[in-house]
């Protein structure tokens, strides 16, 4: 009887590992949608070969004509097969060490021009075998700046000194964008 039972086992554990190995084919997922830039997102990949060397690539429009920037980086799979962009330096790219905002910030103007009318619309490619061909795709969508905020002037007699800051975020410790005018003229400030 004790025999049986471990030969059950055993089937068990096989037919688990067959439905995993079927669950584990090549897979490409964001983290969260849509993404606010000022928000870290994970640009994920799953069921690769440890070790495996992916290009991921970023594509949109730009914000200021109809051209495309772009950025490529190159990520090794870990042990368990995953490349995560909030987890993982790249091998090679723009930047080095962890950065998730990485694919975003190095994008850079390319030759080519944009049949979309966004540029709120990232196109996320992941080439898995360096033929230049993307293997798996993905669409990243852009949300606005729709957040709330309270505008402080700094100093009646100077214009255009103000801070910004997100509803709901009293006390606490934010990140600073400082932007300095200059030939735009007026005290209206363009963020």
């Amino acid at each position: 009887m004790f025999r049986h039972r471990v030969f059950a086992a055993t089937l068990s554990f096989s037919a688990v590992a067959a439905c995993t190995n079927a669950l584990d084919d090549p897979a490409l997922r964001v983290e969260a949608e849509p993404v606010a830039l000022t928000e870290p997102t994970d640009i994920r990949l799953k069921g690769l070969e440890p070790g495996q060397i992916v290009t991921l690539t970023a594509t949109r429009r730009s914000d200021w004509n109809d051209g495309l920037i772009r950025s490529t980086s190159r990520f090794a799979a870990d042990d368990g097969g995953v490349v995560s962009t909030m987890e993982d330096a790249p091998v090679d790219a723009a930047w080095e060490g962890v950065d998730a905002y990485g694919p975003f910030w190095s994008m850079r103007a390319t030759e080519e021009t944009s049949p979309r009318d966004t540029s709120r619309i990232v196109d996320i490619a992941a080439d898995l075998d360096g033929d230049g061909a993307a293997d798996l795709n993905d669409i990243i969508t852009l949300r606005t700046g729709e957040d709330e905020v309270t505008e402080t002037v700094v100093d009646p007699d100077f214009p255009g000194a103000f801070i910004l800051r997100p509803d709901g975020h009293d006390g606490e410790r934010l990140p600073l964008i400082v932007y300095l005018g200059g030939s735009e003229g007026g005290d209206g400030v363009l963020v």
